[in-house]
């Protein structure tokens, strides 16, 4: 199933950054679950920051589906695991354009690979803005500013992947977690689960984790997001490092977040998914 905006916009060549919402009917007139999910622009890339592909439901609850950044690959979900795309669901558009000096046309895409009719995954996948720290605060001339932000696992869960979220002047994120129950010694109950130590803003690509080695947190773990910033001459695509930059939404702004893909688990399916992971 493609769907796609109904009409091109016309992106001048000098504007202000603007953001917009377009809802389109995917035509769907059954439930169906989604297997793997990809966002492209068809016409004028350049002009697209980023944008959110939303499930907006019959029901009005809503589910993100995808966070496009330029570079952004496709995600395919495990087998037995996928979204609920039910009947009568429409998709929001949720576009950030930033015109790049040459006017032109620009459309999107959304690709879904869907799971045989009739078909119901046994878990439902979310995805999920997780560190959002709008106090960022990135002083002038400064490399290696580094951002703490946490988030907290109320219950088990399986993480299947893993894409950070900064502008231009972002430099490296990792993530990590903090096990619950403390430890004989500090950090005897932390791991990195990962890093992406040479970000690159025109890059924004999702990590996905192979099938055995996907994340399994017991309900309490506190995922520790960790970024750095590069505000210096030094940074390529930095526009002004002699300006301090803050939290924003503008391409000239900057964010330190990440957009975490997992589904949750019952206490039994993750004791029993820990299980089958410790028998191989």
């Amino acid at each position: 199933l493609i769907v796609e905006m109904p009409k091109d916009l016309a992106i001048p060549a000098k504007a202000p950054d603007t953001w917009k919402n377009i809802i389109v009917d995917t035509g769907l007139t059954e439930d169906r679950y989604i297997k793997a999910v990809e966002v492209k622009p068809t016409k004028g890339f350049r002009t697209l920051h980023h944008m959110g592909a939303t499930l907006i439901y019959p029901d009005g609850s809503q589910a993100l589906v995808q966070a496009y950044g330029l570079g952004k690959n496709g995600n395919t979900f495990e087998e037995g695991s996928g979204y609920l795309i039910s009947a009568g669901t429409k998709i929001n558009f949720n576009l950030h354009i930033h015109p790049y000096g040459e006017a032109m046309n620009m459309n999107v895409a959304i690709g879904f690979k869907l799971y045989p009719k009739g078909y119901v995954p046994r878990y439902v996948v979310t995805t999920q803005m997780m560190g959002d720290d709008a106090e960022l605060d990135l002083p002038p001339n400064t490399d290696n500013i580094r951002t703490d932000t946490y988030m907290t696992l109320m219950q088990p869960t399986r993480v299947l992947g893993f894409q950070p979220h900064m502008h231009t002047r972002g430099k490296a994120m990792c993530l990590e977690v903090i096990y619950p129950g403390g430890g004989k010694r500090p950090g005897s109950k932390v791991e990195t689960l990962n890093c992406v130590p040479n970000y690159k803003f025109n890059w924004m690509i999702a990590y996905d984790y192979a099938t055995d080695v996907q994340p399994l947190l017991p309900a309490g773990s506190v995922l520790h997001f960790i970024a750095w910033h590069n505000n210096t001459e030094s940074n390529k695509l930095n526009p002004d490092p002699d300006t301090w930059v803050g939290y924003g939404q503008r391409s000239i702004d900057d964010m330190s977040h990440a957009w975490v893909t997992y589904y949750p688990l019952s206490e039994e399916q993750f004791k029993q998914q820990l299980a089958e992971r410790n028998a191989k």
